[in-house]
């Protein structure tokens, strides 16, 4: 029977072969082995389903806009768009749209929009950390969103993607969700004629960000084991696979006692927006135990105020440039300061017409500091050397007159 590692995985790996070169809702790395703790976990979750706490638990979301060009991005959304995915997530985690009352809610501590037009598509194994690590408030406080154009796994599109509760102590810089813009908020710049455009992908996400699984997981599990096995909640029956429509009734799986239908109306699982109604009592009790215990200090009780946000950054990074001697002669050397941590860089330099002459580096990470590069001219004339990080473009005008 195959089985699964939180501590591994990330919710946008690509799970099935033959799903690849379709865009993926939400993927999952093949199952592994579960830990010990995971099981504690999941029995324990499972005792706290049916309770209420009545203590609602806040949430506070720093939502990070990355866009590309100024000015009328689409990709920087409006705050409209933004404040709209926050009353989705509080009507579904609210048991609103049909499911439980999760006792969960959640409020927009800030928006901090960054023109970062190298880093507006991600790839999740290459630049997405690079992303996180420059533009992230305190994971221990907020949940983190990043807000993209495209994202990628293995050339693969997605939707968006979350980290799991066990990797905040791992990896803090990399806690969080990154989602599409076309898949955030339900009114403004959003997917058309499409059936994931209700704001329900990131509900997903913020489930997974709170330990919850995919009902899916592990397929077509038995009753026996489903506190601790599948997507360890009892009161989700067992599915075979993800499935993205919304037929009116569908069972994969005859293993579990009662024999119940695909729980295809269900938060985590793939159906199509309108279809994904509900989260279960089970689940209540992960992410409850999940705020309890593994994010602690990432709520505050209802009633409060949304911690303070920084609106900005949490590490300065620049370029400069600088040539000497210029005008030189055939050779010439072009020095580059990186200011405040270390950076990705590329260094071409390309004659009069746009033409490439030379690549002097290429998204090599540099210290802090200068760093001294030796261009020779092919002959006398204008040159111009650009340098290109994730977060700047410099350009600087040499005059060769060997």
């Amino acid at each position: 029977m195959r089985k699964f590692t939180l501590f591994t995985t990330l919710c946008l790996v690509v799970f099935y072969t033959r799903l690849s070169g379709q865009e993926l809702t939400c993927g999952t790395k093949n199952p592994d082995v579960l830990s010990p703790s995971d099981i504690q976990f999941g029995l324990a979750a499972q005792q706290r389903a049916n309770k209420i706490t009545g203590i609602v638990k806040v949430i506070p979301i720093a939502v990070h806009v990355i866009y590309s060009i100024e000015p009328n991005d689409p990709h920087n959304i409006s705050l409209a768009q933004i404040t709209s995915q926050i009353d989705q997530l509080n009507a579904d985690f609210r048991g609103e749209s049909g499911g439980v009352d999760t006792e969960i809610q959640f409020c927009l501590a800030g928006v901090n929009r960054v023109l970062l037009p190298n880093l507006i598509n991600i790839e999740r194994t290459t630049n997405a950390a690079i992303l996180k690590d420059s533009i992230q408030e305190d994971p221990n406080i907020f949940l983190n969103v990043w807000v993209v154009n495209t994202v990628t796994v293995s050339n693969t599109f997605v939707y968006g993607y979350s980290s799991f509760p066990q990797q905040l102590g791992i990896a803090p810089q990399l806690d969080g969700i990154v989602i599409r813009s076309y898949f955030f908020g339900t009114t403004g710049n959003i997917a058309t004629n499409d059936d994931y455009n209700m704001g329900r992908t990131m509900v997903h996400e913020v489930g997974h960000w709170l330990s919850l699984l995919h009902v899916f997981q592990n397929g077509c599990d038995d009753a026996a084991t489903c506190a601790t096995e599948g997507d360890c909640c009892c009161d989700t029956p067992p599915q075979e696979e993800e499935y993205r429509k919304c037929p009116l009734a569908r069972n994969t799986c005859h293993g579990d006692s009662p024999d119940k239908k695909d729980p295809l109306h269900n938060f985590m699982g793939y159906a199509k927006d309108d279809c994904r109604t509900e989260f279960t009592e089970c689940q209540k009790g992960r992410m409850q135990l999940c705020l309890e215990t593994m994010r602690p200090t990432a709520w505050f009780q209802q009633g409060g105020d949304c911690p303070a946000f920084k609106r900005k950054p949490t590490v300065t990074r620049d370029l400069a440039v600088s040539v000497y001697p210029n005008p030189f002669g055939s050779e010439a050397s072009i020095t580059i300061t990186v200011i405040g941590k270390e950076t990705p860089v590329t260094v071409t330099v390309v004659d009069a017409k746009g033409m490439e002459v030379a690549v002097l580096l290429h998204n090599k990470l540099l210290a802090v500091g200068n760093h001294a590069l030796r261009f020779d001219a092919p002959t006398s004339g204008i040159y111009l050397a650009r340098v290109v990080s994730p977060w700047s473009t410099k350009t600087i005008k040499m005059v060769s007159n060997r």
